[in-house]
């Protein structure tokens, strides 16, 4: 029976990512809570970071900026406990997110670095993608062309050696 709980769980996971792609947030909202609880729990905890993180991007769309730090904080040490450490840079790239939109550009720089040293340490090319480019427009946005230049390069070249 936890299996069934779990995948449940999973499910509805996945129902509350479709609905906050959507940008139905309290429906993506109301379902997290829901999965939450259940792989909680199962302890079900690979899952559970999956779906504290989506709780922390849509915390973040609602603009609940303390508790998205939570969330997010939440999600990248779970992940860091099962061993996750490329979802757990993803979570570390949410968190930069809020910070550049709240304008903590230093916070920002230092989460888009960490992440795109360990998106490159495992691999990751999708999110080396998202956390070079995220450096060009922090770059950009504080004058710093050259260096906003070389963070679009990186990730121009990187786009194309995936071709």
């Amino acid at each position: 029976a936890q299996g069934e709980h779990i995948w449940l769980g999973f499910t509805q996971t996945r129902q509350g990512y479709n609905w906050y792609n959507h940008q139905e947030l309290e429906r993506a909202s109301a379902v997290a809570a829901q999965a939450r609880e259940l792989l909680e729990r199962c302890e079900a905890q690979h899952y559970v970071a999956i779906v504290v993180e989506l709780q922390g991007k849509i915390a973040t769309d609602n603009n609940e900026w303390d508790q998205a730090y939570t969330l997010l904080d939440t999600a990248r040490a779970t992940y860091e406990a099962q061993g996750m450490v490329v979802l757990a840079a993803q979570a570390g790239l949410h968190r930069a997110n809020v910070d550049y939109w709240l304008d903590a550009w230093n916070d920002a720089e230092q989460g888009y670095r960490a992440m795109a040293e360990v998106a490159r340490r495992f691999g990751s090319y999708h999110h080396i993608i998202l956390a070079e480019s995220n450096l060009a427009l922090l770059a950009s946005n504080q004058g710093r062309h050259d260096e906003a230049l070389r963070h679009t390069r990186a990730t121009l070249d990187q786009a194309v050696a995936l071709q």
